[in-house]
């Protein structure tokens, strides 16, 4: 291990002593420029350690799992569909590319592999396929390939699993969760403007067939987020999202947001954002629940994560936030985020529908320019038509929004 170790981060680094918790970890890449695996630890599942990276092991959306001593880490291969990398040290990895699906030579892109393994040690690898489009317009189905083992690696031609009345979705990401398989997707095509990032939750008694959305799911409001993935400690249920987008909650350093609850479909959700030293793409976290291998993990140096995220300010924009014309901004369902002032600016007028709690927020401020107005339904009506900044404060009591006295 000392080869290991002295090439795993600088000196600058601290160490952890041992633990006997249970340690979660995180794969991730970095940048579009960067796809070096960037592995991470985390003791509360909210600040990511950075643990390693590996510029010999690259590839976007790398998805782990484990079983029996082993982790796995998925990548999307250019070559062949996708590849695993297993290791039970994070030192020895071993390789291995499946093709599972034959590429159609004019739409041959395949993204966001994720690797699930049920209770038995099948293996189900999750992505999406382009498909033909007639205006050229990138359009994805879901595939999957089964594997009757994850040690054998036997996985079977990929079939197409059906999600009604989607018209373009991807990063398939799937979980279990009380004898329930969860299945998360980004839409790529309504409810929001930027890139049409929007999630939805599936549910099934199957990991491969008969998906059924769960309606009204509160995150389907959540905007610009995509590689969603799941992970779970306990009866505490993480779901973690990449805020791609660059806009709406103004992502922090580690671009990424983990929503905790109790119950994935009914909620309430609670966000927190990711804190780490570094930029966290597309990936995905799991608990290790293994004594050898929390002993390891609880030895290897770190770079720690950053401290709290500061509050923020955000322009509310027509482009980004809504339909409407001029300086008007309409939202179906605004979900208001952590840690943010939106602000209106002159003479912009926004109409919000609904407020849809997604990120479990109790508070929501406005700063209003000159001009501007709200008009939230069964909340306020409220327009400044001063020349200095309004601020209009709203707290949240079961569910009721009201504004707060001055």
């Amino acid at each position: 291990m000392k080869k290991f170790f002295a090439t795993l981060l600088s000196a600058t680094m601290l160490c952890s002593s041992a633990s006997a918790a249970d340690f979660a970890v995180g794969a991730f890449f970095s940048s579009n420029a960067d796809v070096n695996l960037q592995l991470y630890r985390s003791d509360d599942m909210i600040h990511m350690d950075h643990l390693l990276s590996r510029a010999d092991i690259a590839g976007r959306d790398p998805s782990i799992r484990y079983r029996n001593g082993t982790c796995y880490i998925c990548f999307v291969d250019p070559a062949q569909t996708f590849k695993i990398l297993s290791t039970a040290d994070f030192e020895t990895w071993t390789t291995q590319s499946f093709n599972v699906i034959e590429r159609d030579e004019k739409y041959p892109a395949i993204w966001a592999p994720d690797l699930f393994i049920d209770d038995d040690g099948a293996a189900y690898v999750y992505f999406a396929k382009q498909k033909p489009s007639k205006d050229r317009e990138k359009l994805f189905d879901i595939y999957v390939s089964r594997a009757s083992s994850i040690e054998k690696f036997d996985f079977e031609p990929a079939q197409k699993i059906s999600l009604a009345d989607y018209e373009s979705i991807i990063d398939a990401h799937v979980h279990k969760i009380g004898g329930q398989y969860y299945m998360i997707v980004k839409d790529e095509k309504i409810h929001t403007n930027n890139d049409n990032k929007s999630p939805h939750l599936f549910r099934s008694t199957a990991p491969d067939k008969n998906f059924v959305e769960v309606a009204d799911w509160d995150m389907r409001a959540v905007r610009g987020y995509e590689g969603f993935s799941i992970a779970a400690d306990g009866d505490k249920i993480y779901i973690y999202a990449d805020n791609y987008s660059g806009k709406y909650d103004a992502a922090p350093p580690s671009h990424h947001t983990v929503w905790i609850t109790d119950d994935i479909e009914r909620g309430p959700f609670r966000a927190e954002y990711v804190e780490s030293v570094r930029p966290m793409r597309h990936g995905s976290v799991i608990m290790i629940n293994d004594a050898e291998l929390n002993k390891l993990l609880g030895t290897m140096p770190v770079e720690r994560a950053t401290a709290d995220i500061p509050t923020r300010t955000i322009t509310l924009e027509r482009e980004d936030y809504g339909t409407g014309k001029g300086h008007a901004i309409e939202i179906d369902e605004f979900a208001p985020a952590p840690k943010v002032i939106y602000r209106l600016p002159k003479k912009t007028r926004l109409q919000i529908k609904s407020i849809v709690n997604a990120y479990g927020v109790d508070r929501i401020e406005f700063k209003m320019e000159a001009g501007a107005s709200i008009d939230i339904n069964g909340v306020l009506k409220r327009e400044n038509e001063g020349s200095s900044v309004k601020r209009v404060i709203l707290q949240s009591s079961d569910g009721i929004w009201n504004i707060v006295p001055k």
